[in-house]
């Protein structure tokens, strides 16, 4: 199983190959965050374990013995339920401005927040999501939009 080192504030963050995805070592994240006693360590995993999705969190054999692991998508689950972390805050406010500019790009106003949670609406935002590129010459994400006539035309996604 390969085995790729990341550092982040100072700490070692282990992320392994299981079967074609990067995962990460739950204990290194943990630490990396500061939760480092077994009570706290449980909470975060029963929590995503409770979610019931196998795409989050499981166990793997690494170095002979089982050891848990989390997804990127358990990671970031992590920085959603962690509370008292400065990092962990900047980034709920970080993504949560993020959504609003999709909302807003979505064509939704703001007191109809509610049908981010719809899964059409999700549906039509991976769908913009997946039409923008980063444009090293302009230095801005783009987006590729399909205009009357079927030609393609390359536009500044968020002024």
């Amino acid at each position: 199983m390969e085995c790729r080192n990341e550092k982040w504030h100072g700490c070692d963050i282990r992320f392994l190959d299981v079967d074609g995805e990067w995962w990460c070592i739950y204990d290194d994240i943990l630490n990396a965050l500061g939760i480092a006693d077994a009570h706290n360590s449980n909470y975060y995993e029963l929590k995503l374990i409770d979610k019931n999705r196998n795409d989050l969190i499981k166990r793997v054999e690494f170095n002979g013995e089982m050891t848990t692991v989390v997804s990127e998508l358990g990671i970031y689950e992590i920085f959603y339920i962690c509370d008292g972390f400065l990092e962990t805050t900047n980034f709920r406010h970080w993504s949560g401005t993020v959504m609003a500019k999709l909302r807003s790009k979505s064509g939704l106003q703001p007191y109809e927040v509610m049908h981010m949670l719809d899964e059409d609406v999700q549906q039509d935002i991976s769908r913009m999501i997946d039409t923008l590129y980063w444009d090293d010459e302009k230095k801005m994400l783009m987006q590729s939009v399909t205009v009357q006539g079927g030609d393609v035309e390359q536009i500044p996604f968020m002024e």
